[in-house]
């Protein structure tokens, strides 16, 4: 065995053994960032790598859904929260996009992910301005998805002077799992799904800055302005941790029940041919159906994939309706 020591002034310290670790500088020396956090692997592991370099990092989560969007980007904070932030209070900012969505339902869908990663971007400016941040930190990492070819980030980037930090651009989707797991994040993610509500079947992997500014012309200045600058604060350390929310899933409706097809025009697809569809709904008007029903017996939901029938349910219950999905 080799035996090391180290010399302090009039002490010596004799050692055998090393334990690796991750390195790094003390939080907060460099400053504070925003995280763009959502619920899956990549936004965690970007925040940490943040954290890593001495970053105070806080965490920004644009709700695009219902309860079960919302706990996954809460639970990965909450726990990078407990176990790799120290010395500062971090906060897990809500922005509620759902408006926001909707306003987008008769613009070019080709362009829907651009579009909504400018809001995203412009909602943790917002904040910046807000925390006194000099930073906004993203998962994103090049050519991963049609948003994330270096012609749309140029156009996405362009509507913040802000520095964009992202720790993962030259990561494979292989590193960036690896290190959700060692980071613990990945038990997380791997449970959330991806949302439909803003899938596209042929989205642009290039795109101009001038056509997204036309096409936010259409969009109600007032709506958007409401996304990007009302925030729901929670303080990680405070907060217990987050349950992950139950599937109010249904297989034999009984008799009465109203049955609600959720059709994405981006992922065609029929309802089930068991019971009939009483109702059909576009997948960007789920929030607004929801606020209207006033019909008494239960409610169901059903789609495609069982992803937003899922997250429509669970926002019923939350309204307090007797809602399941299919």
């Amino acid at each position: 065995a080799v035996c090391r020591l180290d010399v302090h002034g009039d002490s010596v310290k004799f050692y055998t053994e090393e334990t690796p670790a991750y390195g790094g500088l003390p939080i907060g020396t460099q400053g504070k960032a925003i995280c763009l956090i959502s619920g899956g692997i990549d936004s965690p592991v970007a925040a940490w790598y943040g954290l890593k370099r001495g970053l105070e990092v806080h965490y920004l989560f644009c709700c695009l859904g219902g309860p079960m969007q919302h706990w996954g980007p809460s639970a990965s904070s909450w726990l990078l929260a407990q176990r790799w932030s120290y010395g500062y209070e971090p906060r897990f900012y809500i922005a509620d996009f759902n408006e926001l969505l909707h306003a987008f339902r008769n613009l070019d869908s080709r362009f829907r992910n651009i579009l909504l990663k400018r809001y995203l971007y412009r909602a943790a400016d917002r904040l910046a301005d807000k925390l006194k941040a000099d930073a906004i930190i993203t998962g994103e990492a090049l050519g991963q998805v049609s948003s994330q070819t270096l012609s749309n980030l140029r156009t996405i980037t362009g509507v913040t002077d802000r520095l964009i930090m992202r720790p993962l651009i030259g990561f494979d989707k292989r590193e960036i799992i690896e290190r959700a797991r060692d980071i613990g994040s990945l038990k997380i993610s791997e449970k959330v799904p991806e949302f439909c509500n803003v899938a596209v079947s042929r989205p642009r992997t290039t795109s101009e800055a001038w056509e997204l500014d036309d096409l936010e012309k259409d969009i109600d200045h007032d709506i958007a302005e409401q996304a990007i600058t009302n925030w729901e604060t929670q303080y990680l350390r405070r907060m217990q941790q987050p349950a992950q929310p139950d599937d109010p899933v249904m297989t034999e409706p009984p008799p009465g029940t109203w049955h609600v097809w959720i059709e994405n025009p981006e992922l065609p697809g029929d309802p089930p041919d068991s019971f009939p569809v009483d109702e059909t709904i576009d997948v960007l008007t789920i929030r607004q159906f929801v606020k209207n029903f006033d019909r008494p017996g239960v409610l169901l939901f059903s789609c495609v994939q069982g992803k937003m029938s899922r997250d429509a349910a669970l926002f019923a219950r939350e309204k307090g309706l007797d809602a399941y999905r299919y």
